[in-house]
């Protein structure tokens, strides 16, 4: 059995943050019978996706520092091969819905990063997004951390 893999990943490091998509295949988790029965029951979970996920009744917003204006940045220089990797992995995600036109002034660079399977991996550059952006009251807890104050008690109470 093989599972393709989506994942988004943010990488935060002070007042730096970098997001970043790739879509590349993962070897199969497994030849357990348990595992591959879990999988299967959460397939949907594993699928690729095929387009922009569902209207919610909440929408996403940025809240931005008052007064300030668009970010729009000119992309960073690259290589030709590289940019043709761009292209690619942009028009691949266009296809699969995964992203739309952006029809507004914002517009951030990107950066490519060849990983250790000579794959690469396409950074989104939000730093300069980031220093417009009004920080949250509470910060969102890290899960690693979370799950191990969790361990040492009997009962977990949601709150």
């Amino acid at each position: 059995m093989e599972v393709n893999l989506c994942s988004l990943r943010v990488v935060e490091d002070s007042d730096h943050l970098i997001s970043s998509m790739t879509t590349t295949l993962q070897p199969s988790l497994g030849t357990n019978s348990t595992i591959d029965e879990l999988l299967n029951s959460y397939e949907g979970i594993f699928k690729e996706p095929t387009g922009l996920p569902p209207l919610r009744t909440h929408d996403h917003a940025i809240p931005l520092k008052e007064g300030s204006q668009p970010i729009n940045l000119r992309p960073y220089h690259h290589a030709g091969l590289q940019k043709d990797i761009v292209e690619k992995i942009v028009t691949e995600m266009l296809d699969f819905g995964i992203i739309q036109h952006n029809t507004n002034p914002f517009a951030s660079p990107v950066v490519l990063v060849k990983k250790k399977n000579d794959t690469w991996l396409l950074c989104v550059d939000y730093r300069a997004l980031n220093k417009m952006t009004i920080k949250d009251k509470f910060h969102i807890p890290y899960c690693r951390r979370t799950v191990g104050r969790t361990r040492k008690g009997d009962y977990i109470l949601k709150g």
